[in-house]
C-alpha cells in the first residue's frame, strides 16, 4: 500500500493512504465520467497519481484536511505530538510504498517475537514482544545473516540495528 508521508516540523513522520486521496479526487471528478466514481478513479486519477507523486500531494493538501483520514494515518517516526492540522498545510510530503515482509518466529530472544528480511528493499522487519513491528531501512543482507546466527536476536538487534538504521513503525493490522 502506498502512503503520502509527511514530515512534521518536530521531526515526526506520518503517512496517509494514497488510496484515500485518490478516492477523494475520483469522487470530485466523477461528474466528468457520467457520475461513475470507479471510472473516474481508473481512467483519470490513478494514471495521474502513478505518473506524478506531486499531484498526490497537491490534491491532498489543496482539497483535504487531516481529519479526512479519520484514524487511517500511520505513525512512521516518533517525536512529540504536534498540531496535526497546522502541520498538514506546512509539512514536507513524499509518496512511499509499504513493504510486506514474511516473518519468521524468533526462538532465541525474550524481546523479539519474529523477524524477516526483504532483500529487494534491504528492509529488516522486527516484531517486538512489548508491542509494535518496525521496518529498518537500508540494512545489508549480511547483517541479517549475522542476526540469524546470533545467540540472542534481541541483543544483536539492540547492539547492531536499533541506533544505526532509520526505521518505520508499522501500523497494527486489524484481525
Amino acid at each position: 500500500m502506498k502512503y503520502l508521508q509527511i514530515t512534521l516540523s518536530n521531526g515526526q513522520k506520518w503517512g496517509v493512504p494514497v488510496e484515500m486521496i485518490a478516492w477523494n479526487r475520483a469522487k470530485h471528478y466523477a461528474g466528468e465520467f457520467g457520475g461513475d466514481i470507479k471510472r473516474s478513479l481508473e481512467e483519470d486519477t490513478l494514471p495521474l497519481f502513478e505518473n506524478s507523486p506531486y499531484d498526490v500531494q497537491d490534491w491532498a493538501v489543496g482539497n483535504m484536511n487531516w481529519s479526512d483520514f479519520d484514524g487511517h494515518q500511520i505513525k512512521i517516526a516518533d517525536a512529540p505530538t504536534p498540531n496535526f492540522q497546522a502541520e498538514w498545510v506546512s509539512g514536507q510530503f513524499e509518496v512511499i510504498e509499504r513493504v510486506e515482509i514474511a516473518m519468521t518466529p524468533c526462538t532465541n530472544s525474550s524481546q523479539v517475537i519474529a523477524h524477516g528480511y526483504d532483500a529487494a528493499t534491504s528492509t529488516l522487519a522486527v516484531q517486538y514482544k512489548n508491542g509494535g513491528t518496525y521496518h529498518y531501512k537500508a540494512v545489508p543482507a549480511k547483517l541479517y545473516e549475522e542476526l540469524l546466527a546470533a545467540e540472542s536476536a534481541g541483543k544483536f538487534i539492540h547492539a547492531e540495528v536499533k541506533s544505526v538504521y532509520e526505521f518505520v513503525k508499522m501500523p497494527e493490522v486489524p484481525a
